[in-house]
């Protein structure tokens, strides 16, 4: 079945993810990042974010930083028994991290550089246990310094590369990218981990290849359970991969009298408008090693451009001080 509710990435202020309706297919196959296994908790930690807005984070205490915002009920006016209800939903959108400064996420989240720095990348943003969430501190918050790349500038194609305002500590370990130019194969399972309607983490293995798109590479389809909050997700293949990004889906939801209930696909079904859009990643790759961005990781056999006198796009204090200065 398919449960829907608001738009991918959306929230009250600012609504960085209107672009559509977020659906489940299936069973309803989200877990809780406590519940999965090892690896994949790890990956959640290491690399998973969540796009907040500035003024919903209590810093106060630099040890346990706060997240201000209503439960899921109270925003979505949900039935008393809609799952998750009682959550907090603070995320606007979700973003993986790929460098040691970098988040990727989709390009209608973060429209400007003015918008980017309104934003804050958390990371763990889940439950540690049944009904008590990770503690989050000053390590695990960043500003959005700037857009580094969007692929909504200039192209239909959605995708993001933000820069953070500094490097990630130890604690945070950036995910392995599939950047090549390869489509998925159709079936292939998948694995969604974000902030669908703004609340706590979720890991979603449930998710197959419902269209692979090979003749234009610009995205993939798949029948992932994503809901608002979803909007640039990391996509992962069985391996632990980021394979995609989350950028659109399908519209349904549905009211039970005056409250709000998830709308129902049955199994095997696709919605008439397709199921889930995930961009391939080599977009945004590419874009960004063209650039002149020096990454290593992200960029192996792209000359770089540390050191030619500029401090060019991608560079700043911490990765090329010869150009950038000392900050």
């Amino acid at each position: 079945m398919c449960l829907v509710l608001g738009a991918l990435g959306c929230a009250a202020e600012p609504d960085l993810g209107a672009t559509s309706e977020p659906v489940v297919y299936g069973a309803d196959d989200r877990r809780e990042v406590y519940e999965v296994d090892a690896a994949w908790q790890a990956l959640v930690r290491g690399s998973i974010v969540a796009l907040v807005s500035a003024d919903k984070i209590d810093a106060s205490d630099p040890n346990d930083i706060r997240l201000r915002g209503s439960t899921l009920g109270e925003e979505m006016g949900l039935c008393s028994d809609v799952r998750f209800r009682e959550q907090p939903a603070v995320a606007d959108c979700s973003g993986t991290l790929i460098d040691d400064d970098l988040v990727l996420t989709a390009g209608h989240c973060v429209p400007s550089s003015g918008a980017c720095s309104d934003i804050r990348m958390v990371f763990d943003f889940h439950y540690a246990a049944s009904g008590r969430l990770e503690t989050i501190s000053s390590s695990d918050v960043f500003t959005c310094e700037r857009v580094l790349v969007n692929g909504l500038a200039d192209s239909e194609v959605d995708y993001a590369v933000v820069q953070l305002d500094r490097r990630v500590g130890p604690e945070h370990t950036p995910a392995p990218v599939v950047g090549g130019r390869t489509a998925r194969t159709m079936g292939d399972p998948l694995t969604l981990i974000g902030y669908g309607t703004g609340i706590p983490a979720k890991v979603e293995s449930g998710g197959r290849v419902t269209d692979p798109r090979a003749s234009t590479l610009d995205n993939f389809e798949a029948s992932l359970d994503a809901f608002g909050g979803h909007s640039g997700s990391g996509v992962f293949d069985s391996e632990r991969r980021l394979v995609g990004i989350l950028v659109g889906g399908a519209e349904d939801f549905a009211m039970r009298g005056d409250c709000t209930i998830y709308a129902s696909w049955a199994e095997g079904t696709l919605p008439p408008e397709g199921a889930e859009a995930v961009t391939y990643p080599h977009h945004a790759i590419e874009r960004l090693c063209a650039s002149g961005h020096s990454s290593p990781r992200l960029c192996a056999g792209t000359p770089s451009t540390c050191g030619n006198g500029t401090c060019d796009a991608g560079e700043t204090s911490a990765t090329c001080a010869a150009d950038c200065g000392t900050g």
